[in-house]
C-alpha cells in the first residue's frame, strides 16, 4: 500500500495509543489492562467495511488509514482510542513508516473485531 504524503492540517482527529500490559491476579493469573503511551492529533479515513457472521451473529468491521506524525514507539500488539468519535477502539493491524526525511507513519486499523 503507497504512502500518501501526509498534510498537517488534515491532523484533525484526537487518538490515544494503548500499550497491553498484564497486572498479577494472585492466584498464578493476571488481568489484562490498557495504558496510554500517548495521546496524538490524526487523519482518519475509512478504506474497507466487511460484514460476516461469527458465532451465529452478524459482525460488521470496518478498516481505517491512519496518519500521525512519528516519535511515538509501538507495534501492531498496541491499540488506538478514537477520542474524536465516542472512544472507538481501533485495533492496529499493520504500520507502515513513510521512510525517507518525511515524519509520518501510516497505520492500517480495523474496528469490529477482536485483538
Amino acid at each position: 500500500m503507497p504512502f500518501v504524503r501526509a498534510q498537517p492540517g488534515k491532523l484533525d482527529q484526537r487518538l490515544r495509543i494503548e500499550s497491553q500490559n498484564n497486572a498479577a491476579d494472585g492466584q498464578g493469573g493476571f488481568t489484562k489492562g490498557w495504558s496510554t503511551v500517548a495521546t496524538v492529533w490524526a487523519e482518519v479515513e475509512p478504506i474497507t467495511g466487511r460484514e460476516g457472521v461469527e458465532a451465529d451473529r452478524l459482525e460488521f468491521a470496518l478498516r481505517y488509514r491512519v496518519t500521525i506524525r512519528t516519535g511515538q514507539t509501538f507495534d501492531t500488539s498496541a491499540r488506538l482510542v478514537w477520542t474524536s468519535n465516542g472512544h472507538k477502539v481501533l485495533n492496529i493491524r499493520e504500520i507502515h513508516d513513510a521512510g525517507g526525511r518525511q515524519n509520518f507513519v501510516m497505520i492500517i486499523a480495523e474496528s469490529g473485531v477482536a485483538t
